[in-house]
């Protein structure tokens, strides 16, 4: 159908032509006739102006499906990644691109020489504040809580959830000095925060193991997250509430307040 009315608009034009040119070369025309050539003109580059217009609006609306099926395809890759790596509780990154990401990281320190440390914290007696409060007062410490230390991070470091009520920080290019004053600046600042629990405000403190990579003593992620393990378990040993860096000539090193 838009086909023939194409063809029939390109035709009554190629008429109206001929008609034009007639008028040109026959001055024996009267005005009538000749007006009525121009009109058939007119009329035909109208038909084929709204055609035209009616071309351009169909292109316009395909272009707009096209645009919109890419950013509905976008925003479903978005959603799958960050369903993929986002902890649902507490929207920060999960354990599996913390290990991955850690990995990479870890990857570059072997191979480049690079630094890299992690901080593992623990909140202190969480299993007191679940048994108190209920377990929907400890998610909303672990949501409060990952809010505020993803605040405090620096950019280029990673901060995610490994489960339950510990943390892992991963920091690239970082000593173990640097990390650990970190960890204290983090460690300080919970302690400083009151979490709302809606009914309660209640104080929360962690306690915090620090690990850096130091070369060929290292050949591992696994080691370098144990290490950070044993510094936390040397920081609630402790009393709890402060930051251990894992030493491996001495026995780690501890800076914070004890409960």
């Amino acid at each position: 159908m838009h086909k023939h009315g194409k063809e029939s608009v390109f035709k009554a034009e190629y008429r109206a032509l001929q008609l034009a040119e007639q008028v040109l070369k026959q001055e024996a025309l009267s005005q009538e006739q000749l007006l009525e050539g121009y009109r058939t003109l007119l009329g035909c580059y109208r038909q084929l102006l709204e055609h035209m217009e009616r071309i351009a609006r169909i292109s316009d609306l395909n272009q707009r499906k096209l645009f919109n099926s890419h950013e509905a395809a976008k925003s479903r890759a978005e959603l799958l990644y960050r369903a993929a790596t986002t902890d649902e509780l507490t929207e920060i990154y999960n354990r599996s691109y913390l290990i991955d990401f850690l990995d990479g990281a870890f990857f570059r320190a072997q191979r480049y020489q690079q630094g890299v440390s992690c901080v593992l914290i623990d909140i202190d007696d969480f299993k007191q504040i679940n048994d108190t409060y209920g377990h929907l007062a400890g998610d909303e410490v672990l949501a409060q809580l990952a809010a505020l230390v993803n605040l405090r991070i620096r950019h280029g470091d990673v901060f995610g959830r490994l489960g339950g009520e510990e943390f892992l920080i991963v920091l690239p290019h970082t000593t173990g000095g640097q990390a650990l004053a970190l960890s204290n600046e983090i460690r300080a600042s919970i302690e400083e925060a009151r979490f709302d629990l809606g009914e309660q405000v209640v104080g929360v403190t962690v306690s915090s193991g620090v690990a850096e990579y130091d070369g060929a003593q290292l050949e591992t992620v696994r080691e370098l997250v144990h290490r950070a393990d044993l510094a936390l378990y040397q920081a609630k040993a402790e009393g709890k509430n402060r930051s251990v860096l894992y030493r491996t000539e001495a026995a780690p090193s501890a800076e914070g307040d004890g409960e």
